[in-house]
């Protein structure tokens, strides 16, 4: 389900997905949902399938993100020079280079998509998991494709019984039971 905030227009949608996968990325989908599945923390996922039957989650960045978020470091960076804001002996210029590196990189889709690859590795002997993996052909900075596994959130551990919960548990964020849903 559609978190709370407000999606992208489509006209917006298509401009992103033109830049990411050029002006007749349609074609190679034989459907691609318009209204968004989830909200992403810089982005929204939608479910599409493509001309050769995968179904994929794809995620795809609001615009502008990487400039806000330089915009961002130094609204902070003023806010801190108020006397009394930073403890005494903390780097500032140091703690705000590694923030921004740190956004920087959670906006840029291709690293993540390479971190799903390298988690996929780690469980790959686990065969009570599921984790999408990316499709490559989707993967841009800006949008990310994966395997879509219909999959429940984490949440509805809470009234699940306790052995399915006990066996979720493990996996460290319950891949067997949300797979890792693409809307974080």
């Amino acid at each position: 389900m559609y978190a709370d905030a407000d999606p992208m227009p489509p006209k917006q949608l298509q401009r992103v997905l033109d830049s990411a996968w050029g002006d007749g990325w349609p074609r190679q989908f034989s459907r691609f949902q318009g209204r968004p599945i989830a909200a992403a923390s810089i982005g929204q996922v939608h479910q599409a399938q493509t001309s050769d039957g995968r179904d994929l989650a794809t995620k795809g960045q609001y615009p502008g993100v990487r400039a806000s978020t330089d915009s961002d470091i130094a609204n902070l960076r003023l806010l801190f020079r108020v006397p009394g804001a930073v403890p005494q002996g903390i780097d500032l210029p140091a703690l705000m280079a590694e923030a921004r590196q740190q956004l920087h990189a959670e906006a840029d889709y291709t690293q993540e998509a390479a971190q799903m690859r390298r988690f996929g590795q780690l469980l790959v002997d686990r065969p009570d998991s599921r984790l999408p993996a990316p499709d490559d052909q989707f993967c841009t900075r800006d949008t990310l494709a994966m395997d879509f596994i219909d999959s429940r959130p984490i949440e509805t551990l809470v009234d699940a019984p306790q052995a399915l919960v006990t066996a979720s548990a493990p996996i460290g964020c319950g891949l067997s039971w949300t797979s890792c849903s693409p809307s974080t």
